[in-house]
C-alpha cells in the first residue's frame, strides 16, 4: 500500500507594486536528508489565507521525492516508492526539505516595507492515504524587508539661474499682484533624472524660500515693493513653503527598468508686491526645489 504526505500553504496575501520578480530556494526547517525505503504521497489540505501588507504570494512549489518540484495546491501527490502502511517509520526524507517561492511586488511603495513572519507552507505526511497528522513534518516560514533608494536629480545641462532684465521703476505702480508692464515672462523647461519610481507614484515639485512680507505669493528679492512669481504650465502660482502649492511633473515611461525621465515647464517673472515705485537699483532672490513622491 503506498504512503501519503499532505501539504497545506498559509499564503500571505499583499497589496504591492509591479517592481520586480524574485526567487528563492528554500531549506525545510525539519532538517531532514533523504528518503530512505519509506513511500509516501503528498496533498494540499484547503489553503487557509492571512492579510498583511504591501506584498503578494505567487506560486509556490515543494519537492516530493521521485518526482520533483510540485505547484501547491495539490491532493494525495504519491512519491512512487513501494511500501506498507505496517512499514517502520523512515527518517530523512526529502519532500518538503527544498522547493522554490516567488514574491512580486504588486504595488507601487516609497521607502521600506516589512513582511511578518509567515507561515508558506505546511508538509504533513503519512502512510494511509487521507489520515494526518496535526503536526507537519516541515514548514516553510518567510520574513525579510524591501527597501527602496529612490531619487530625482536635475539632469545634465539644466541651469535654473533666471535673469529677468531691466524694468523701470513706473513700470511697477499701481500694479499690485500684477507683473511690471511690457514684462517679458520666461519660461524653464526642466528634466529630472529618477531612479526607483514605479508606475502610479505621483511626481511633484514644490518651492522652499523667503516670501515677499507684502506678497506671500512671490519670492522675496530683497525689496519689499518687488517679488518674482513661479507659474506651473497652467498659470497657477507656486507659493513658496506651501505644502498645498505642488506642481505635477510628468513622469514620463520606464526605461532600463528602474529609470525616467520626469519633465515639467515653470514659468518666472516679476511683481509689484505693494504698487508702489521700487526704489532703483539691482535686486536677486534665492529659491530651493524639493521633489516630492506620493
Amino acid at each position: 500500500m503506498p504512503c501519503f504526505t499532505a501539504m497545506r500553504a498559509e499564503i500571505a496575501l499583499m497589496s504591492g507594486s509591479a517592481f520586480a520578480v524574485t526567487h528563492h530556494a528554500f531549506s525545510s526547517g525539519a532538517g531532514r536528508t533523504s528518503d530512505g525505503n519509506g513511500s509516501h504521497a503528498s496533498t494540499l489540505k484547503s489553503p487557509s489565507y492571512t492579510k498583511s501588507v504591501s506584498w503578494q504570494h505567487y506560486p509556490t512549489r515543494v519537492y516530493i521525492a521521485n518526482v520533483g518540484n510540485v505547484q501547491v495546491p495539490f491532493i494525495n501527490k504519491s512519491n512512487s516508492q513501494p511500501g506498507r502502511e505496517c512499514d517502520q517509520p523512515t527518517f530523512g526524507w526529502t519532500t518538503g526539505s527544498k522547493g522554490q517561492l516567488s514574491l512580486y511586488i504588486a504595488k507601487p511603495f516609497v521607502g521600506e516595507q516589512n513582511i511578518p513572519q509567515t507561515i508558506i507552507v505546511s508538509v504533513f505526511g503519512t502512510k494511509k492515504e487521507n489520515v494526518y497528522s496535526s503536526v507537519p513534518i516541515s514548514q516553510v516560514l518567510l520574513s525579510g524587508k524591501v527597501t527602496v533608494t529612490q531619487g530625482c536629480e536635475l539632469a545634465a545641462g539644466t541651469s535654473l539661474d533666471i535673469d529677468f532684465g531691466e524694468y523701470q521703476a513706473h513700470d511697477f505702480k499701481g500694479r499690485t499682484g500684477q507683473p511690471p508692464q511690457n514684462v517679458q515672462k520666461i519660461q524653464k523647461e526642466l528634466t529630472f533624472n529618477c531612479t526607483n519610481i514605479s508606475d502610479g507614484v505621483h511626481i511633484y515639485l514644490s518651492l522652499e524660500g523667503t516670501p515677499n512680507a507684502a506678497y506671500p505669493s512671490a519670492i522675496s528679492l530683497g525689496n519689499a515693493d518687488v517679488g518674482a512669481v513661479i507659474e506651473d504650465g497652467k498659470g497657477n502660482i507656486l507659493k513658496p513653503n506651501d505644502s498645498n502649492s505642488l506642481l505635477e511633473m510628468n513622469p514620463g515611461s520606464l526605461y532600463e527598468y528602474v529609470k525616467r525621465k520626469v519633465t515639467t515647464t515653470i514659468t518666472a517673472y516679476p511683481v509689484s508686491t505693494t504698487g508702489k515705485l521700487p526704489a532703483a537699483g539691482d535686486y536677486s532672490g534665492v529659491a530651493t526645489m524639493h521633489v516630492e513622491l506620493d
